[in-house]
């Protein structure tokens, strides 16, 4: 499922830490642009967890500071950078709020969405086709395994993982359907800290 091309660009998490706006994003994705003048690929500005209401966490929506997801992604477009943003389809407060039978229990642990029921999958391709509305050709799905299994690393099947989410968009259950995003990324193995400085 690896792309055809080179992908490449800016990803804001590493120095916003979730406290970010649709004008810094603006500001790096200019930038990225003039680094990157003259090449025929162009580069993703990918918009990290920040632009959602709740930090880490779903529903799926703009927050204020996102509040025109359309025009950002033309802005970006019109500027030669390409749109990718980040989720973390298991975790949506809303919707186990709502539905608290969609949850996977875990003692001592946050709760998340169930994704061996029909009902949440049918959540993940209404979440989606409304991030594809808005125009962003890839998006960085995060913490899926973790999710699942209470932990990160290479001990489970991470690429299970992958093509389950892909499945969910994709109606006849493949991952080159016209309707799957261009570039789908995955977030596999620890996040740079004290256990992987990186």
């Amino acid at each position: 499922i690896l792309p055809p091309y080179r992908v490449f660009g800016g990803n804001n998490w590493y120095y916003a830490y979730g406290n970010s706006s649709a004008e810094e994003i603006i500001n790096d994705a200019t930038l990225l642009a003039e680094l990157t003048e003259g090449n025929d690929i162009r580069p993703f500005m990918v918009i990290d967890d920040c632009w959602q209401p709740e930090p880490c966490c779903g529903p799926w929506i703009p927050n204020e500071k996102f509040s025109d997801m359309k025009g950002l992604v033309n802005e970006l477009n019109n500027m030669g950078v390409q749109a990718g943003i980040w989720v973390r389809f298991l975790h949506n407060k809303q919707v186990y709020e709502e539905h608290p039978e969609y949850r996977i229990a875990k003692p001592e642990a946050e709760t998340y969405l169930d994704p061996s029921r029909k009902e949440v999958l049918d959540i993940i391709r209404e979440d989606i086709a409304r991030i594809k509305d808005w125009g962003f050709r890839l998006i960085k799905h995060d913490f899926s395994s973790f999710d699942m299994f209470d932990r990160f690393g290479e001990t489970h099947n991470h690429r299970d993982v992958v093509v389950f989410l892909l499945k969910a968009e994709a109606p006849d259950g493949g991952i080159t359907n016209p309707t799957v995003n261009d570039v789908v990324e995955n977030t596999i193995g620890e996040d740079v800290g004290e256990t992987n400085p990186g």
